[in-house]
């Protein structure tokens, strides 16, 4: 009988871990996409750097929140993000971006942000975002950038 309590003690305990588990896991997801007027953004810690055919790539091949059509931002679409006033992380950085993103952009030499919007009259520009700046202004192909992917909520 002690032995049967125990077990079913013990058992419980871990159906109570799984649940938490699974809780965390199902808060981590939403963290990690945040969306924005019918849009899902990416939400990880922006770290690396890539020139914009390796950001195509990347968009191309992720695989986040159980979805794998992530694509790169219209410009307008990474517009939506900026804010009029810099918003301080916890680190002490700047940036003009929405408060959801704030923790997960890093010190960088810049805070350029791809996005798949060509520069018409340069066909080796693509406009992009200055998260440090507030600006939005273009950038070379063979330059690098960060990468911020979307897909369609709906």
């Amino acid at each position: 009988e002690i032995r049967r309590q125990r077990e079913a003690k013990e058992a419980e305990e871990r159906r109570k871990q799984e649940l938490q588990r699974q809780g965390e896991l199902e808060r981590k997801r939403r963290e990690e996409i945040i969306i924005i007027d019918g849009c899902s953004y990416q939400n990880q810690p922006f770290t690396k750097s890539y020139t914009w055919e390796e950001a195509e790539r990347y968009a191309k091949n992720l695989r986040l929140g159980g979805y794998s059509d992530w694509r790169l931002p219209m410009v307008e679409e990474l517009n939506k993000l900026l804010t009029s006033y810099k918003i301080t992380n916890s680190k002490g950085d700047g940036y003009y971006i929405r408060k959801e993103f704030i923790e997960n952009l890093i010190k960088s030499y810049h805070g350029f942000f791809w996005s798949v919007t060509k520069k018409h009259r340069f066909s080796s520009y693509v406009w992009g975002v200055y998260f440090d700046s507030g600006m939005v202004n273009r950038g070379i192909q063979s330059g690098v950038g960060h990468v911020l992917c979307v897909r369609d909520s709906n």
